[in-house]
């Protein structure tokens, strides 16, 4: 829907930016982790090679689709150029910003789990009534979204001891940036935590046009003229302390902040 309302919307910042980086990833690691969020809630789909237990997932809708009520052929041709456009996105994509723009993954695979399960109902001759049907489609998401892929949290508290080493003003606006280089990109990562942070806690901040898909659209810069820049970068060395280079520039771990005057 923002891609309408908003145009150009996220759809085509990201696959713009996308097609304008140079780099492709090598397809092993791609679709490894594009298709974990279709057989990461099988804990059995393991012990099959995961090209082919994903294949088998997708194949259920597609040549059941004469099957299917108008409705759900419908969802099935948003469904297949949405993982395609996924899938591009994850082999021009650089860095460890792609979970954070990759979330949405967990909806569309609840949605080919739907499907799957209507035509297997289907051929149980079990039907569901529109509003049990929407049920079932929220719980699907639901579930996938929260038992989809096992990963153990560890707490990020880089970006609330940054922002409370930086001492911004809360009547200025900042513009953060890092560069789009090899080393600095994961710095990304960073620079969403600290911005949302920014916004939760009465400080002003945005993204420039390049970055501006990854945030809503009240968090994306307008115009950078007068406004101060806070830049992320990688540094040589890591450290685990907290260290202060001068007035405006600290290092904390794998991050470089500085903020220009």
């Amino acid at each position: 829907m923002e891609e309408f309302t908003h145009s150009p919307g996220n759809l085509t910042n990201v696959i713009l930016l996308a097609i304008k980086n140079t780099t492709f990833n090598k397809p092993g690691p791609v679709l490894k982790y594009v298709f974990s969020y279709y057989s990461g809630p099988f804990m059995f789909s393991e012990s099959f090679p995961t090209l082919l237990f994903v294949g088998f997932l997708f194949g259920i809708p597609f040549f059941n689709r004469n099957r299917l009520e108008s409705f759900d052929r419908m969802l099935l041709k948003i469904l297949i150029w949405s993982f395609f456009i996924t899938l591009f996105g994850a082999f021009k994509m650089k860095g460890g910003l792609i979970p954070h723009v990759y979330w949405f993954t967990y909806i569309l695979s609840g949605f080919w789990f739907y499907l799957c399960l209507k035509v297997l109902l289907y051929k149980f001759e079990l039907e569901l009534n529109r509003p049990n049907q929407i049920f079932l489609i929220l719980i699907l998401v639901g579930v996938v979204g929260l038992y989809g892929k096992q990963k153990v949290y560890i707490y990020d508290d880089r970006p609330e001891k940054i922002l409370q080493e930086l001492a911004l003003d809360k009547n200025t606006k900042y513009v953060l940036h890092w560069k789009q280089d090899a080393k600095n990109f994961e710095q990304g990562d960073l620079a969403i935590g600290v911005l949302l942070r920014m916004e939760r806690t009465g400080y002003h901040g945005c993204f420039l046009s390049e970055w501006g898909f990854l945030v809503p659209e009240n968090l994306r810069c307008g115009q950078t003229k007068g406004l101060k820049h806070i830049t992320f970068a990688t540094p040589d060395a890591e450290s685990e302390i907290l260290i202060r280079l001068d007035p405006n520039t600290i290092v904390y771990k794998k991050n470089i902040v500085r903020i220009d005057q």
